[in-house]
């Protein structure tokens, strides 16, 4: 059947976006864990130059989608080449990312019928390279010896060198695992299926990227959009990156947010609160649209909320359950009290609680770090709260004049800001945890969220600056900040602070330009007989 020219130009862009994944994936070859005398030579800037050629095929992509209709080759389309694009780093090295290592590990104690929160791989065996041979030594714990699942797991590590490789790799090994239980099946399925290999993980996290990818074209046509802009998330660079070749477990958590989507727009709010507890047990931070999907539903009707709240609280119940006990919550407070990397707007609250209040270590509340950093989080939280309390509580909102979608808006949007604000003040922005918003993008699609998925990238370059110190230098010497061959002081892991202004600088920059373009088109009375933004917000109620 004919297709007209636009349709085959969209095409095109996909196919274009799917054999840059493939390229990458050639290129991560060359990213060898462990591998410290070669790091200098690992390809990350042509990766970064890829990531951002394949970006501005998306943004393209996008745009030519957004008047095309939607049809069943198109959905088909979306579907085949964001498998393929995913698809092509199956047997790849994952490039500058060892989270899924971890993974791994906790779908073996699961297996085992070990609880991941209570132990921390160091707890469970200490692996000793430096004899030469891979020697296990085990720690004197109180009580270990006698447990069942830990001998073994230590039985796995002692005739399993594809285990030992695997431990070895695992980062902060003193510390028990972080993931929320959702994530523990899910690793668990991936090690049976595959075991000790990123491959099973691949799998199965490719099943949720193409369900997320479905829901979002669902959601789009019952909110009145058009279903073209599920390719929001189905061909970005940015997750096809993240979720395939690192993989990152954030795939279930945007999986389970699509679905909520489907329900608030479908106006189901019980469905949709299952559908957000079960996002929260994949990871935390989704808990923030609780309150905003409880106060929308009490506007409505009341007995409707409790039983929305109830089946909310159920459901996340049921997931935290087998795993409920003192030590569930103990890597999450390390995580909450000292992570900090890559992070945007939270530097600035950072260094102003840093300067007023020092930087020596306390503890509070049961969370331990620099006094400083923790006022800077808590300053953090308590203006997510607000967002929060003003999303859930506002008796209206204005219909964002960007809204791709014609009925039902409501909800999602309230939604929307209070994400915007959360991975706005997030202290932990890595490229993978912006994935959450996209979703929600599809809905509203911001141009400024969508240049972020492309400047992101640039946090790669920091590796190659702490691994080519010289490089670093010849840039210093072209802004004339030092002389020719100049030694430049430097040590491993430097911040590189330029490199999050770049990365983030636009996207304010482009935010900000958007949000006032959008309140003053709010507050602009529509035509004579045609309802204004504001007045459709209060129609909504």
């Amino acid at each position: 059947m004919f297709r007209s020219a636009r349709w085959w130009a969209w095409l095109a862009c996909g196919v274009a976006v799917a054999l840059v994944a493939l390229r990458i994936a050639g290129l991560s070859g060359a990213f060898v864990w462990g591998d410290s005398a070669r790091w200098a030579d690992r390809p990350i800037r042509e990766v970064v130059l890829w990531w951002m050629g394949a970006w501005v095929v998306y943004a393209a992509a996008l745009r030519l989608g957004s008047s095309l209709p939607p049809r069943v080759p198109s959905l088909a389309a979306l579907l085949l080449i964001a498998a393929a694009a995913r698809g092509a780093f199956f047997g790849t090295n994952p490039i500058q990312e060892d989270d899924a290592y971890r993974y791994l590990w906790d779908g073996q104690q699961v297996r085992e019928g070990v609880d991941p929160y209570r132990w921390a791989p160091k707890e469970v065996a200490d692996i000793d390279a430096a004899r030469g041979s891979w020697a296990l030594a085990w720690t004197n714990l109180e009580g270990a010896p006698s447990e069942p699942g830990l001998e073994k797991l230590r039985e796995v590590l002692r005739r399993d060198a594809a285990a030992r490789e695997n431990f070895r790799k695992i980062n902060h090994k003193s510390v028990s695992t972080v993931y929320p239980p959702l994530n523990m099946p899910v690793y668990a399925l991936a090690q049976k299926l595959a075991p000790w290999s990123l491959d099973g993980l691949r799998a199965v996290f490719l099943v949720f990227e193409l369900a997320t990818v479905a829901l979002l074209w669902f959601a789009l046509r019952a909110a009145g959009a058009n279903p073209m802009w599920a390719a929001v998330y189905a061909w970005c660079p940015l997750t096809i990156k993240e979720m395939a070749n690192s993989p990152h477990h954030d795939a279930i958590v945007v999986c389970c947010l699509a679905a909520f989507l489907l329900c608030a727009v479908a106006e189901k709010p019980r469905w949709a609160a299952a559908a957000l507890a079960l996002a929260t047990a994949a990871k935390l931070y989704p808990v923030a649209l609780a309150p905003v999907l409880l106060a929308w539903t009490w506007r409505r009707d009341r007995r409707e909320a409790a039983a929305t709240g109830a089946g909310f609280a159920a459901v996340l119940l049921a997931c935290y359950a087998p795993f409920l006990d003192a030590h569930t919550f103990r890597g999450a407070s390390v995580f909450a009290g000292e992570w900090s990397s890559n992070s945007g707007a939270f530097t600035i609250l950072q260094r102003l609680g840093t300067r007023l209040f020092g930087d020596e270590p306390v503890a509070f509340w049961g969370v331990q770090g620099e006094r400083g950093s923790l006022y800077a989080r808590a300053a953090a939280a308590a203006l997510v709260a607000g967002a929060v309390a003003a999303a859930a509580l506002a008796p209206r909102v204005p219909k964002p004049a960007i809204a791709a979608m014609g009925r039902h808006w409501d909800l999602p949007f309230r939604c929307y800001l209070v994400f915007a604000a959360a991975f706005a003040l997030a202290p932990a922005q890595h490229p993978w945890y912006f994935a959450g918003i996209l979703p929600f993008i599809a809905l509203f699609p911001y141009r400024s969220w969508v240049l972020l998925t492309g400047t992101l990238s640039l946090y790669y370059l920091r590796f190659y600056f702490n691994y080519n110190p010289s490089a670093w230098n010849d840039v210093l010497y072209a802004l004339r900040f030092v002389r020719p061959y100049e030694a430049v002081p430097w040590k491993e892991s430097r911040d590189f602070g330029w490199i999050r202004f770049v990365e983030y600088a636009p996207f304010y920059v482009l935010l900000v330009y958007e949000g006032l373009s959008g309140w003053a088109s709010a507050r602009q009375p529509g035509p004579p007989g045609k309802t204004s933004a504001t007045d459709a917000g209060k129609g909504a109620e």
